[in-house]
């Protein structure tokens, strides 16, 4: 159901803060261009290190800056005529004079957060009325990644965060059990769920998982494994590319926490090497879990008024914080 133009989706496209790049993948001197909403968006990092993000054309004659568009220092200079654009969207050079023309790029909310680059989107322009929050990462790997894609919408997988009755049928959860009943803070919502699960080479091991959803764009959830002394920082972000459709940007980092381990940056070699390995464990596993989702979304249908069962979990409580998102109310 990736989505006819002509007919109307059963969802708009939420506001919010969403992941289009990691920092990793924007280098210095890089220019990238990735889908939000139904329109690209241009990326870039400058040569001294700053990241922007703005609306695809430059105001001359239309070029496309994120198809032949160059970083040459701070500046990004367009494909066509090789006019230059400042930090601050304007230009401040051009192959016609030493006075440049007044014209402006359009700058879009972007921060730099947890490993991540995050683009705001709102569809009435409004600049963004709050921030994600910087995490403290002692003694986790730098993290792996993995990029998914789904037909289906971002409230549809926030929506499967609280469904706890699928955590058997389709992830081989036990016991699934809501330790903490979820707790929102505006556009922070916050959960902690215990339960057994079967992980290959191990066996069924109890899980304890923290999970922090953040608008409708970006999803923490941290997994604590005691019996193997691990803990888990996964971010499963999905980003809304066109109607109905969505894109995963899927990051996991890994700490050992078993007493002996040395959690300060990983002074000793061997304990990094280990602590990378299982990331890269967990990526595998995580991306297993959420293909097993893709292929319920794929083939199923937003119902505005579901039959909820008590089993399901708080999908009626996650429909009526997820509102706040839209600019009508009816969700």
């Amino acid at each position: 159901m990736e989505g006819n133009p002509n007919v109307p989706a059963p969802l708009p496209y939420p506001r919010g803060w969403f992941c289009l790049s990691s920092t990793r993948e924007l280098k210095a001197g890089a220019v990238a261009t990735r889908r939000l909403a139904g329109e690209d968006v241009v990326l870039y990092r400058t040569r001294g290190g700053r990241v922007r993000a703005i609306r695809p054309h430059c105001p001359h004659l239309g070029a496309h800056l994120g198809h032949g568009g160059t970083v040459d220092g701070e500046y990004l200079v367009c494909p066509f005529h090789r006019f230059a654009y400042g930090v601050d969207g304007t230009c401040r050079r051009s192959p016609y004079g030493p006075h440049p023309p007044e014209l402006s790029l359009t700058l879009l909310p972007v921060c730099e957060v947890n490993g991540m680059i995050c683009v705001w989107y709102d569809e009435t322009g409004a600049p963004p009325d709050w921030q994600l929050p910087e995490l403290p990462k002692p003694g986790f790997s730098t993290p792996v990644q993995r990029t998914l894609q789904a037909d289906t919408h971002p409230q549809e997988v926030a929506e499967n965060i609280s469904d706890y009755g699928h955590m058997g049928p389709i992830h081989g959860f036990v016991d699934t059990k809501e330790l903490v009943t979820a707790r929102t803070d505006g556009p922070v919502r916050t959960a902690k769920v215990r339960a057994r699960r079967s992980l290959p080479l191990v066996g069924i091991v109890p899980v304890d998982y923290a999970v922090r959803q953040f608008g409708l764009g970006l999803v923490l959830a941290e997994a604590e494994i005691p019996a193997l002394g691990v803990s888990m920082r996964m971010w499963v972000n999905p980003t809304p590319t066109g109607p109905w459709r969505t894109q995963f940007r899927v990051f996991v980092g890994c700490a050992i926490t078993v007493p002996w381990a040395v959690p300060d940056r990983f002074r000793d070699p061997p304990l990094a090497v280990a602590s990378h390995l299982l990331a890269r464990f967990g990526l595998t596993w995580l991306t297993h879990d959420v293909r097993k989702d893709i292929t319920i979304w794929h083939n199923k249908r937003y119902l505005p008024h579901p039959r909820l069962q008590r089993g399901d979990g708080p999908i009626g409580e996650l429909r009526h914080w997820a509102r706040q998102f839209y600019a009508t109310a009816e969700r």
